[in-house]
């Protein structure tokens, strides 16, 4: 698939987007989620019982078109292109950015629905639950905090019960976070909860490789 470079602000906004995790013991060097080249997040997340590597990457090709059609067969052939790499638990998903995008029908489609504007930790807690309580579609939301780390809100178990949790901050290499690794981050949370792993099971989150490109 040829990657869209022309419009970072929508697929900031919405777009498909795949993450994985696996044990860092048996991702080794070799862990690369199909689609070089497009904006990849990679990280270790250490926990009691060992390490992670969660990569979250943008696939231009999974970007939903202005006209919405297409996505899904698209999406499909990226994660058949995962399973016959050996990527164990890939995920894809639709993401959108509230603060960017309020178009309802991407809005009411969303996998993912997170923030890029910072709040206080008490008003994001709110935030994100009341987001996956309005959004009964939606498996995760998630918000920055303006002290640092995320809030979180998670719809698991069979009734569907929403979650808010507070997430630490990763340590990032280099400069501050940009809209691109915030949003790519949000991913890699999202990939965790799809990974049925606990959030108080997270001890460290430590970010290996930032977004490769801004588009």
């Amino acid at each position: 698939m040829t990657a869209v470079t022309s419009d970072a602000p929508r697929w900031l906004g919405r777009g498909g987007r795949l993450v994985s995790v696996e044990p860092a013991v048996a991702a080794g060097d070799r862990w690369a989620l199909p689609g070089t080249g497009a904006p990849t997040l990679r990280m270790v997340l250490g926990t009691p019982g060992g390490a992670y590597v969660v990569e979250a990457v943008r696939d231009g090709g999974c970007a939903v078109p202005a006209q919405g059609e297409g996505a899904a067969e698209i999406a499909d052939e990226r994660v058949d292109a995962g399973r016959l790499h050996g990527l164990h638990g890939l995920h894809d998903h639709f993401a959108v950015d509230i603060d960017l995008c309020a178009e309802e029908r991407w809005l009411g489609c969303a996998d993912l629905l997170h923030g890029s504007v910072p709040r206080p930790r008490d008003h994001a807690l709110r935030w994100v639950a009341e987001v996956l309580a309005d959004r009964v579609g939606c498996r995760l939301a998630t918000l920055p905090l303006d002290d640092g780390g995320w809030a979180v809100a998670e719809r698991r178990g069979s009734r569907g019960q929403v979650r808010p949790s507070l997430v630490s901050a990763p340590s990032w290499c280099g400069s501050p976070p940009t809209a691109a690794d915030r949003a790519l981050l949000a991913s890699c949370l999202y990939g965790w909860a799809a990974a049925g792993q606990p959030w108080g099971k997270l001890a460290s989150m430590v970010v290996l490789t930032r977004a490769t490109s801004t588009v």
